[in-house]
């Protein structure tokens, strides 16, 4: 379920989060990865999801990057 949100998330919300700029970022600089864990069910919930988006920082919009990419399209 999270791996399909993700991947959702990664086709079709690109103007809100920049997937394109990450895997940039991360194939030119080699940022040092930390782990992240979530305390939820044994099995993926939208809760659990959710909680995993926020942590990641993929539900903050930023409204100039919104604006410029809606324009560019």
């Amino acid at each position: 379920m999270t791996r399909l949100a993700l991947t959702f998330a990664k086709n079709h919300l690109n103007a809100l989060f920049d997937f394109a700029g990450v895997y940039h970022f991360k194939s030119r600089f080699r940022p040092r990865y930390e782990s992240r864990y979530i305390c939820a069910f044994p099995r993926t919930t939208l809760l659990s999801t959710f909680a995993l988006f926020r942590i990641s920082g993929m539900l903050t919009v930023n409204w100039k990057q919104l604006g410029s990419n809606s324009v560019q399209k």
